[in-house]
């Protein structure tokens, strides 16, 4: 029985841990961002997203005909104005809990990926991301489209040992479907998905190794037309460099689709 509660113990602190220290520093970043002139006056996608749930909110409608953007957190800013009012503070507090939960999935995904250690210092990483606390607390689509990414990769690795696989993977789709209409680009996510749904890793593993391929090529170009490398020397050395960046990118993907596939029951 004391095995069982230490067990018990260490699977609820981690996350409560992340959770918790994620929150804070979102809170206490939402909470200082006040001071700005920016706060109260989004400018930019935020201006256009606030538009849109004010539009929605009224009762006109999305303002445009065809779609430029996404709109799928429009509509959820529009849900938050609907039950709290307009304002700038109460959708960055709602942020601040997903932009927490994040962290908390994180670590889910990394413990039943790679073990709770690898989970725990992942969380730990997302929860104190600067990036990521900064776009939490703004009127923009990370702190929604993320979170709905990482929780179809979460059904994604655990619909192997799921008595009801298909489920799974069909819950998997669902929430990167939404992901998508938050985000246009987690499009990209949907046919990795699919893929591994048939255990088809090798195709998985071209792409990987075509997408690496284009990444390091394309570093070596840039910093040619960018006469970051001038001599035949400096070239020659910053191709090592770069094949160098490949390798070490196709070794973490290889991990990573390892790991996929291996996951333990």
């Amino acid at each position: 029985m004391p095995v069982t509660w230490r067990v018990g113990r260490e699977r609820v602190w981690a996350p409560l841990l992340i959770f918790a220290l994620a929150l804070g520093l979102r809170l206490a970043h939402v909470l200082a961002l006040r001071r700005s002139a920016y706060f109260a006056h989004p400018v930019l996608d935020a201006g256009a997203y606030h538009e849109a749930a004010l539009a929605l909110v009224r009762g006109e409608g999305y303002p445009e005909a065809v779609f430029w953007q996404p709109p799928g957190y429009p509509f959820f800013l529009a849900l938050v104005y609907a039950v709290a009012g307009p304002g700038f503070l109460v959708p960055r507090l709602v942020q601040a809990v997903l932009g927490a939960l994040t962290a908390v999935v994180t670590y889910a995904v990394g413990a039943r990926a790679f073990g709770r250690t690898v989970g725990l210092l992942a969380g730990l990483g997302v929860a104190a991301y600067g990036t990521l606390i900064y776009y939490d607390g703004e009127l923009l689509t990370p702190a929604l489209g993320i979170l709905l990414e990482l929780v179809a990769v979460l059904l994604a690795v655990r619909a192997p040992a799921e008595p009801a696989p298909r489920t799974a993977w069909l819950a998997a789709g669902l929430f990167a479907g939404l992901a998508a209409l938050v985000t246009a680009t987690t499009l990209v996510l949907v046919p990795v998905l699919a893929v591994f749904a048939r255990r088809r890793a090798a195709w998985v593993l071209v792409g990987v190794m075509c997408a690496v391929f284009h990444f390091a090529n394309g570093l070596w170009n840039l910093a040619y037309h960018w006469g970051l490398t001038v001599s035949p020397r400096s070239q020659r050395l910053w191709g090592v460099a770069c094949g160098l960046i490949g390798v070490t990118l196709l070794a973490v993907a290889l991990a990573s689709l390892r790991a996929f596939i291996n996951v333990p029951a």
